[in-house]
């Protein structure tokens, strides 16, 4: 599990060390991987909240940008761009906190092109608020398993 540090400071301190460490070589910095929704970042399921991971993600973006001015700071829920925890992200002024907004596709269900009014809404949605992000597809991938299909498997269909 991956709860909130019960010190921000720490945080910030291991934040920059880390950044200090890696910068010869890095300059993009992902903050959480699928906050929230998930059981390994800031879970809902214990009571953490979109304030809790803002909160978070502010005090990153300052850690890193300080450790090294030049470097992207990539956040956001890591859903399917036209989820509710990505609208309620950008409702929370999330993207103050960000270079990028990372979102996660994987089309098993429909082609990627279907997701294209979802895109054109967050867009929008970012635009309204003066806060435009460019939007960083940080997974993307369509599900496979050991076991043989039942019947020829291609993106957007299912056997």
């Amino acid at each position: 599990m991956a709860c909130p540090p019960r010190d921000d400071t720490l945080f910030a301190r291991y934040l920059t060390r880390s950044v200090e460490h890696y910068r010869p070589g890095v300059r993009c910095y992902e903050i959480l991987n699928e906050p929230l929704y998930t059981s390994y970042a800031v879970p809902r399921e214990f009571g953490y909240t979109m304030a809790d991971y803002t909160r978070l993600l502010r005090c990153a973006f300052a850690a890193v940008k300080q450790a090294q001015p030049d470097a992207v700071v990539i956040g956001g829920m890591g859903n399917w761009i036209g989820s509710k925890e990505v609208r309620d992200f950008i409702a929370a002024d999330g993207l103050r906190w960000v270079d990028a907004m990372d979102i996660h596709l994987y089309p098993d269900a429909m082609p990627p092109e279907e997701y294209e009014a979802d895109l054109i809404a967050a867009r929008a949605l970012m635009h309204e608020r003066g806060q435009d992000r460019p939007i960083w597809l940080t997974e993307f991938g369509c599900y496979a398993d050991d076991f043989p299909a039942r019947s020829r498997a291609v993106s957007g269909t299912r056997p």
